[in-house]
């Protein structure tokens, strides 16, 4: 897949890699590529899209789907993946 031939190459290619998506299919592609490379260190972390953050019961039952899925951490926003964020995931 894409996932696969990206990660291929990068110069250290079991680098732990980071996959940044809003939906379970998303989660789902992690969870496939560690059973697919035990080896590579996967890690899922969920964005929750703007139409599931209209009402906090919308947004806690995404946010619960998505972790449910694979996802290690659910954030609001791309940006809050920052650097502190990485290192606490590594």
């Amino acid at each position: 897949t894409g996932l696969f031939a990206t990660v291929s190459q990068l110069a250290n290619n079991m680098s732990p890699v980071i996959y940044v998506g809003d939906t379970v299919a998303d989660m789902y592609t992690v969870e496939k590529a560690r059973t697919l490379v035990p080896n590579q260190k996967w890690i899922g972390v969920g964005i929750l899209p703007p139409h599931v953050q209209e009402t906090p019961q919308r947004r806690d039952a995404y946010t619960q789907t998505l972790l449910t899925a694979g996802a290690a951490i659910v954030f609001s926003n791309v940006q809050e993946l920052t650097v502190t964020q990485i290192h606490a995931l590594l």
